[in-house]
């Protein structure tokens, strides 16, 4: 069984310190870069699942069992994140997804594909919802006055609202989408490195 997971979201980030923050923005003023204007980072690192998928009984997925724990059928996953928004000041950064310790709000809208196969039974299931908010916190290391890196770690709070499955086997292939009737919350704690770049 393979899975990946993907997510879209909106979030702002502030600066944890403001005194830091002076600062950083002081070295960066003597270097010459810009204290606003666009903002893109990297991150990279391990997310670990919690919660489930859906309650007991919905049957959803042709092998992962539904009201399982997600931990129970996914030890983990390496997210890829890429993130492009503004920065309005040193202090306030607005962004689809900040020198010094740094906090961060957010919401989105997530989807889980779990690719299974067992003999001639092959398919493919889709669970999708919204992320009701994101916990975001880390430290940003200034490599040059336009390069900064650092660790970070988030924390998401998301229920999956619809599911959608495609298969084949032996009487050919069938295709199916519907609502989730019983929801159930579940967690994603990620750890791992961010990388920013200020153009």
């Amino acid at each position: 069984m393979k899975a990946s997971l993907g997510a879209f979201g909106l979030a702002v980030l502030v600066s944890a310190s403001a005194a830091a923050q002076q600062d950083a923005s002081s070295v960066e003023r003597a270097d010459g870069a810009s204290e606003t204007g666009l903002q893109f980072a990297l991150r990279t690192g391990l997310m670990l699942p919690f919660g489930k998928t859906a309650e007991e009984g919905t049957g959803y997925s042709i092998h992962h069992r539904s009201g399982a724990s997600m931990s129970d059928s996914f030890s983990g996953f390496l997210p890829i994140w890429i993130e492009g928004g503004y920065r309005f000041n040193p202090n306030f950064f607005l962004g689809a997804f900040f020198p010094d310790p740094w906090l961060g709000l957010g919401i989105g809208y997530e989807w889980l594909k779990v690719s299974e196969g067992g003999g001639s039974l092959t398919g493919d299931t889709v669970f999708h919802g919204f992320e009701f908010v994101d916990f975001q916190a880390g430290i940003d290391l200034v490599l040059t006055k336009r390069f900064s890196v650092g660790p970070f770690a988030a924390l998401t709070l998301a229920q999956y609202r619809a599911v959608s499955v495609r298969g084949t086997g032996y009487s050919g292939g069938w295709s199916s989408s519907r609502p989730i009737d019983r929801r159930a919350l579940h967690e994603l704690l990620i750890f791992g490195v961010r990388g920013t770049f200020s153009p």
